[in-house]
């Protein structure tokens, strides 16, 4: 199954979700803690994305409730501030999450935020990337800011379509 996984989403892919994967696990550092919360998305990390220990990714596997990544991630960064937490979330879910942000904030809590858009809602977000080079650059912007970072990957419509 992993390898059927790999095949559909080959990691060299120009840009799409597996792309986003790809380009975070090679930018962020070794020893980053990651979320994911619920969806198609998450499906597709959880079996391409690389833990190099255990709860080096930290999901819902049950009720697989969306946004629960929220305490998750909040929990991780505070547990461990000195490591990069990364917390991946679709556009329906960080829609959800916007109004925590302050929270993130007031917590002084240095979290990156990733969102998969795939354009079927309709949201406007300051950082926004289209390709690899793109997200490289604003995941390294974001590893060295002193707040949280929201990195918005336009994925683009039908992004997911016959590889799940």
């Amino acid at each position: 199954m992993r390898a059927d996984l790999v095949y559909s989403f080959p990691t060299e892919d120009d840009w799409g979700p597996v792309a986003v994967i790809s380009e975070a696990r090679e930018i962020l550092p070794i020893i980053k803690l990651a979320t994911v919360d619920s969806v198609t998305h998450r499906i597709l990390l959880s079996q391409v994305w690389c833990c190099h220990e255990l709860r080096g990714l930290v999901q819902s596997t049950a009720l697989s409730a969306m946004v629960y990544t929220v305490p998750q991630v909040i929990g991780l960064k505070l547990a461990m501030p000195e490591r990069p937490v990364v917390a991946f979330y679709g556009d329906a879910g960080f829609l959800m999450v916007v109004g925590k942000l302050s929270t993130f904030s007031n917590l002084g809590l240095s979290i990156i935020f990733i969102t998969f858009v795939d354009s079927s809602l309709d949201i406007e977000v300051r950082v926004w990337v289209i390709n690899r080079s793109e997200l490289r650059y604003a995941l390294r912007i974001a590893l060295r800011v002193d707040t949280f970072s929201v990195i918005a990957a336009d994925i683009g419509v039908g992004g997911y379509d016959g590889r799940i």
